[in-house]
């Protein structure tokens, strides 16, 4: 059948009975009529309604011409039946003579075509046949019926997201299925920015039930907004599964995807078995105060597994276990526990491969270099000294001077998660603000190998940045092999760096400075070995000591690095760097100078098999290089040293 004009004025008493309604596509198929034939039946007449000669005043479609002068040129270039067509008055007949619908036939025949359904319940009652649109909001989408057993799809999807269940119709014989491609919007499944902690955790976990059943895995989208929360089902044996979130362009994640959660303890999110899983581009902020657990464990089995997000006012934040190549990019503040991240394994599952960037603080005692105190009954204290309460392992700001009580202050004051760290309580006559509980930002535990920290890790405040250690205390279990990429540590209480037990532990560009309690690095006696901080490395200003390395066979080798201003606590006590007792370490190439530092380098008696060549350590406290007797001369070097 070929194309009809449907709206040719000139013509208009041509269009009728069987002429109507059809109007073709190229391929034949009938259609209702569109704005756009209307359009393309009107512009051949364009040149004659707009005149091509006469004034400018003749022309119709100028803005000054009259209204005389356009129902001129309308009167002679149309016929009164096509006038009549376009009359207000004459709609309905015309509608009727051109066979044009109404907008209440049109939404009818829309619905005959295509039903829209405004609730989860009216659909399920509905035929069960062809397509549908749900309307129900945050649950907008098309769903087609789909014939066969869904009955465990309907089992998993318990807040019918993606799939739903006719009412009249059994699970084993068909299911109105979701039409979708790509992540599925957690709101799908009755997630909402407006809902409380249980409806959220109820609605995540059936997202996540749904994709792991029907796909093995898949993402979970959230849209920008603060979603409440209670801790997660484990997430156990899913493959490319992936809480999502909407990345905030700012630090503060306006605009956003927030989860608050609501649980005090308890692990919030925790994979298990899950291969290329994990959560990013959400800030998890926790209301309530907490009390123990972590916010996300990568746990036992986990492989290509991650972590990325924001963290504040944690317990503990991120824990990777006994999995293998998982990565974390973790911004972490003001944590309560005592990790932000620990990676560690165990015999049963020990840790292979691991990649972190950590950026984490907690709040800076602010009295430069002030009184550091330990706590005792009824001592006096002042405004601005810092208190560590030694059983508790708490760090106090003294806000207001007096004595302290007669019992250790153990405690957090206030009740939320955030203002913990804003109020105070009393110790006797004192005023304390709390400051840190014994946090490691970071520890590398027993049986964990292979651990990476690529550029940008900067930790700042907290009791320790860096803890590797080992509580198995075996050879198998200690930890080895762990790279340390321009790493900063700034502001620690106690040691910038402790390394405990373990071995191979490489700096390249490292900043570790200004402890307030003790040192910039600390190696244990108990620590295997093979240690090395090369060139670039800025080990400065610290309270005692700027590295220090106990008795043992430690094979350390400092290379053209900086050692500074350490030795804050008092002039000439302690060094720049100090090997006590050492065997196995070369020093080269190094800066160590500062009017505090008693020597730049002190050998300590019974330090073996070392050599300390090309050197500046002039401009110390005491001197430059204080070399203790003990190794024979043909193991030990001492050339080219500037004093």
């Amino acid at each position: 059948m070929a194309t009809k004009r449907i709206y040719d004025l000139t013509n208009a008493t041509t269009l009728n009975g069987a002429d109507k309604l059809p109007v073709d596509r190229s391929g034949g198929t009938s259609r209702s009529i569109l704005a756009t034939d209307f359009a393309n039946a009107v512009r051949p007449y364009a040149s004659t309604l707009e005149a091509t000669t006469g004034t400018a005043t003749d022309k119709v479609m100028n803005p000054a011409n009259t209204a005389a002068a356009w129902d001129s040129k309308w009167a002679a270039n149309t016929t009164a039946f096509g006038r009549s067509l376009v009359d207000d008055a004459n709609a309905a007949a015309a509608r009727t003579t051109l066979g044009v619908m109404s907008a209440t036939e049109t939404t009818d025949a829309l619905a005959r075509l295509l039903p829209v359904f405004d609730t989860r319940s009216a659909l399920k009652a509905a035929t069960a046949t062809g397509v549908a649109f749900l309307s129900e909001p945050g649950r907008e989408g098309l769903f087609e019926w789909t014939p066969g057993d869904a009955t465990t799809l309907i089992s998993a999807d318990t807040q019918e997201g993606i799939w739903i269940k006719a009412t009249a119709v059994a699970a084993s014989v068909g299911v109105w299925v979701r039409v979708f491609s790509g992540p599925a919007d957690a709101r799908w499944f009755g997630a909402s920015a407006s809902g409380t902690a249980a409806a959220n955790t109820t609605a995540l976990n059936a997202a996540i039930s749904t994709l792991k059943s029907a796909f093995g895995g898949g993402t979970v989208q959230f849209p920008p907004g603060t979603f409440a929360l209670n801790a997660l089902a484990t997430i156990d044996g899913v493959n490319d599964l992936i809480l999502q979130g909407h990345r905030a362009s700012d630090p503060g994640f306006t605009g956003g995807t927030i989860f608050a959660w609501q649980n005090a303890s308890g692990d919030c999110i925790v994979l298990t078995n899950a291969q290329h899983s994990g959560t990013r581009g959400i800030y998890h902020r926790h209301d309530v105060r907490r009390t123990g657990g972590w916010t996300c464990r990568l746990a036992q089995g986990c492989f290509h597994s991650f972590f990325e997000g924001r963290i504040d006012y944690a317990w503990n934040g991120v824990e990777v276990f006994g999995s293998s190549e998982c990565k974390v990019d973790l911004v972490a503040r003001y944590t309560y526990g005592s990790h932000n991240l620990f990676i560690n394994g165990s015999s049963s599952f020990p840790l292979y491969g691991a990649t972190a960037r950590v950026a984490s603080d907690n709040p800076y005692p602010t009295n430069g270099d002030g009184p550091r105190r330990v706590w005792s009954n009824g001592l006096a204290v002042s405004s601005g000294d810092i208190l560590f309460s030694p059983t508790a392992g708490f760090l106090y700001q003294v806000v207001a001077s007096g004595n302290l009580g007669t019992t250790e202050p153990n405690t957090i004051p206030g009740s939320t998660g955030p203002d913990g760290f804003t109020a105070t309580l009393a110790s006797g006559t004192a005023t304390l603000r709390f400051v840190s509980r014994s946090l490691n930002h970071i520890e590398v535990g027993n049986w964990a190998y292979s651990i990476r920290f690529v550029a940008g890790t900067h930790i700042l405040n907290g009791f320790r940045s860096l803890l590797v250690s080992d509580a198995a205390n075996s050879a198998p279990s200690r930890p080895k092999w762990i790279y340390l990429e321009q790493f900063e540590s700034d502001h620690a209480y106690f040691n910038g760096v402790e390394l405990f037990r373990g071995e191979s532990v490489y700096f390249i560009g490292a900043w570790v400075g200004s402890s307030l309690a003790a040192r910039g690095v600390f190696i244990d006696a108990g620590f295997t070995g093979d240690v090395s901080f090369d060139p670039a490395c800025r080990i400065s200003g610290n309270w005692f000591d700027g590295i220090y390395c106990g008795a043992g066979n430690k094979n350390v080798r400092i290379l053209g690095s900086t050692i500074s201003d350490n030795s804050q606590a008092a002039v000439g006590t302690y060094h720049g760097v100090i090997m006590d007792g050492t065997t196995r370490f070369q020093v080269s190439g190094i800066t160590s100078i500062g009017s505090r530092q008693g020597y730049g380098i002190f050998i300590n008696t019974g330090a073996d098999y070392y050599a300390v060549i090309g050197n500046n350590v002039g401009g110390n406290a005491t001197g430059g290089i204080n070399n203790a007797p003990g190794a024979s001369a043909g193991r030990r070097e001492l050339s080219g040293n500037i004093t």
